[in-house]
């Protein structure tokens, strides 16, 4: 109870006193499971509390893209929006790549309209990631201390990847903020000694620890949102071989918190910022229920490219001889044809258009109307028939 009223005593616009700090710390270890949740939640509160004040420039669109957007309501793709599209022939692969673009981190912005103020990350800003210790207040030196400490950080490890409800448990916000904060504050200070733990829940395959490595590695990948090219490439360089195996091996128990987890790390992000992310996913685009790629492309209209080459992936698939990857495949597809609406005022996208997918497909489907009889509607779901009255009947029920 004491600690609950404690916690309530946080507030945006006063830090923390540091005995507070010290308190809700050391009780992220407590060993009452009450208190600890408390503690997570205070921890993350604190962490919002300190973290430095990023610049921000006042910016028009039409300066970048050299194109005015037209008088009156246009909504969708345009030549004025363009500029924030994915393209994987201009990525950010290198430093100058990197600085040289301008990054919209609210993924709706330019879609219907345009901010009256446009204000967005100073690109020109060297980010603050590297805090002296000499320069931390005495908030900021207590944590750091504590999550430098490698006994303090497995005793952490051990109780995050606990399981607390059998089959109830789900991917935990709070513990997302707390890691968000800690490496959005400190940067990749953590990295070394949080990463060997990480590494080794990825490869057990029980639920409690593939659930903690979501929780860690979408609050890593939200945290970085402010690191420099350099820190980012080679935070990637880790993480890649990670999700990669990490979806490789997901369970029917694990497909909802990894989807969350990539949901989550890409959530009001530059899709741009995040290639590695998007490029990876595309590799096994089917991975998780429904698809780990849907998870992702369904916070941000710029990836119209990456749908298209899903597309592309994907048709040759719809007569798959396993139902259940048919029915991914077809969970898939609703996804992809999401941003092809037609509403008042609004442009034809350059999304995949559903039209031009189904004149494929009933071309495909034409065996269908000469057979006079489909073997009495009877079909083997996993035979390896190959011809095409079979393909065009999985076709359809894909």
């Amino acid at each position: 109870m004491a600690t609950d009223l404690l916690a309530l005593l946080l507030r945006d616009d006063h830090p923390l006193p540091p005995d507070a700090v010290l308190y809700f710390t050391q009780s992220i270890v407590h060993d009452s499971i009450t208190i600890r949740k408390v503690a997570i939640s205070a921890v993350a509160g604190i962490l919002k509390q300190l973290k430095w004040p990023k610049k921000k420039v006042a910016m028009k669109p039409s300066d970048i893209s050299g194109i005015q957007d037209p008088e009156g309501i246009c909504v969708g793709d345009r030549e004025g929006n363009h500029w924030l599209q994915y393209e994987s022939t201009n990525l950010p692969l290198s430093q100058e790549l990197w600085d040289s673009l301008h990054y919209v981190e609210k993924t709706h912005w330019g879609y219907y309209s345009w901010p009256r103020e446009m204000m967005i990350y100073a690109a020109s800003e060297k980010p603050q990631d590297d805090l002296p210790y000499e320069e931390m207040s005495e908030g900021e030196k207590i944590i750091f201390e504590y999550f430098s400490d490698p006994d303090f950080v497995e005793q952490l490890m051990e109780f995050l990847s606990l399981e607390e409800r059998k089959g109830k448990d789900s991917f935990n916000p709070r513990r997302f903020c707390l890691f968000k904060g800690l490496f959005r504050n400190y940067g990749d200070r953590f990295l070394p000694i949080l990463w060997p733990h990480l590494d080794q829940l990825a490869s057990n395959p029980y639920e409690s620890s593939q659930r903690c490595v979501c929780e860690i590695t979408a609050g890593l990948i939200r945290g970085s949102k402010h690191w420099s090219f350099s820190k980012v490439d080679r935070l990637w360089q880790l993480l890649c071989p990670l999700i990669r195996t990490a979806l490789n091996n997901i369970t029917v128990e694990t497909y909802t918190d990894w989807g969350t987890c990539i949901a989550t790390a890409c959530e009001g992000r530059d899709p741009r910022k995040l290639h590695w992310l998007f490029e990876l996913l595309m590799e096994s685009p089917l991975s998780g229920e429904g698809g780990s790629f849907r998870d992702a492309s369904l916070l941000s209209s710029g990836v119209s490219e990456l749908l298209h080459r899903l597309l592309a992936y994907l048709e040759p698939k719809l007569t798959q001889v396993y139902k259940n990857v048919r029915e991914r495949i077809g969970s898939v597809l609703t996804y992809i044809f999401m941003m092809d609406v037609a509403l008042p005022h609004t442009r034809p996208t350059s999304s995949p258009h559903v039209a031009e997918f189904v004149t494929r497909v009933l071309e495909r489907l034409k065996p269908l109307t000469s057979e006079s009889e489909i073997h009495n509607h009877i079909l083997e779901e996993n035979t390896q028939e190959t011809d095409e009255c079979t393909q065009a009947v999985k076709l359809l029920k894909t």
